[in-house]
């Protein structure tokens, strides 16, 4: 958490955050101020795809999915090119 306040585009710090952190909407904002202080960043871009597979996706079929589908649609208004963040919307 010092990392980030010291440099909030530290990218290492916001996915390590990204990690620890159990609210999925906390998470998403971390994920997203990685790709946003790196949009280049594979890892970031994995990470961020991780994320809807791991935790978004699984609760989009199992339960009421209203707040993965409200999550997966500010996933793919930053990362549009997220194609599991699309199917996931599909499906639900």
């Amino acid at each position: 958490v010092m990392a980030v306040e010291q440099n909030p585009n530290d990218t290492v710090a916001l996915l390590g955050l990204s990690r620890i952190t159990v609210d999925l909407p906390e998470r998403l904002s971390y994920l997203k101020r990685a790709l946003e202080s790196d949009p280049e960043n594979g890892d970031v871009k994995q990470k961020v795809i991780e994320f809807v597979i791991l935790e978004l996706a699984p609760k989009v079929r199992t339960g009421p999915p209203e707040e993965a589908v409200s999550l997966l649609v500010e996933t793919v208004s930053f990362f549009p090119d997220c194609e599991p963040a699309w199917f996931c919307l599909a499906y639900a």
